[in-house]
């Protein structure tokens, strides 16, 4: 296949970098490189759990709504990858969708206390939205429409 830099925009997707050497043809200007990016992160202290997702999660969920998700189906990290996906599938993501959880096992039971004292604050949080709002009274006197 013949690659013309002009249809770089049409034809590159940064899944397909292991695998399209056609791209990488060129030795003076690769369009793209097969060297994956790495890191390393080293756990806090206070780290109960890690969830590996791809964009089409992340493009559309905040990380305290899959915080939140980890913790609602605590001890069961399959079906918290398989919550964030669905939740990610319904908030409009139109990516490829795909997550893993690893629960910490050394952490069971300090991620059981979190988990329940969030479900608790979220609670707290409905009942606080479902107060009636306080009305600001604004007196007609106070109005000057042409100012």
């Amino acid at each position: 296949m013949a690659f013309k830099e002009s249809d770089s925009h049409l034809y590159l997707s940064c899944s397909r970098s292991f695998g399209d050497p056609d791209l990488k043809a060129n030795s003076d200007r690769p369009i793209l490189s097969n060297q994956p990016d790495l890191g390393c992160h080293k756990l806090a202290v206070d780290d109960l759990f890690v969830v590996l997702a791809c964009d089409g999660v992340w493009d559309v969920l905040a990380d305290q709504a899959v915080i939140d998700i980890v913790l609602d189906h605590w001890g069961d990290p399959a079906a918290a990858a398989s919550s964030i996906v669905r939740k990610a599938l319904s908030s409009g993501s139109v990516d490829n969708l795909t997550a893993q959880v690893v629960i910490f096992a050394w952490k069971a039971d300090l991620g059981a206390e979190i988990a329940t004292a969030r479900a608790e604050q979220k609670k707290q949080m409905l009942v606080e939205a479902d107060k009636p709002k306080q009305r600001i009274h604004v007196d007609e006197g106070d109005l000057d429409m042409f100012s």
